[in-house]
């Protein structure tokens, strides 16, 4: 049995990082996509540099989404801090992104699918959540962004190129 850290945990390891890549398995759908830019922009509004990691477009259907924070060339983003796979508990759903995934600082994986027994064993990833009673990804990332804006104001103090000021 996989034991996951709490969203607390995800959330302090992301206010740890300055750069995150974000990685949805192969073949996206409205799950992978939706998540992954719902947590990529949120990130963004925190200060964080952040960006989705695709290998291919998003599908026609998904044309509605806002996919601008997506991209399909690791290299002018630099090496990130952290790396999270959202709506994939299976490297091999990364692809050829699995080599950048894994070159990471830190990994962390977000999902709703069972991952395989020997999951945690593989090290394919140093923090993980995975609630299979949830039917999407998407609504893993709603609790994790709730608890981000709820450390919403510690978050942006914590950077240091970020400046407070009184309003």
């Amino acid at each position: 049995m996989i034991a996951n850290v709490s969203l607390e945990k995800i959330g302090e390891t992301i206010q740890e990082a300055d750069s995150i890549l974000i990685f949805p398995h192969i073949n996206p759908d409205g799950d992978a996509i939706g998540s992954a830019c719902g947590l990529c922009d949120t990130l963004r509004e925190h200060g964080k540099k952040a960006a989705v990691l695709l290998e291919e477009d998003a599908p026609e259907y998904l044309s509605f989404l806002d996919t601008s924070c997506c991209i399909q060339d690791a290299e002018n983003f630099g090496r990130p801090d952290l790396c999270i796979c959202v709506d994939c508990s299976d490297e091999g759903r990364l692809n050829k992104r699995k080599k950048t995934y894994q070159s990471c600082g830190s990994t962390i994986c977000i999902d709703h699918h069972l991952a395989a027994e020997n999951f945690a064993e593989k090290g394919f990833c140093d923090h993980y959540y995975i609630d299979s009673s949830e039917a999407a990804c998407s609504q893993i990332i709603y609790k994790l962004l709730q608890h981000i804006q709820r450390c919403c104001l510690h978050f942006r103090s914590n950077r240091k190129d970020s400046a407070v000021t009184d309003s």
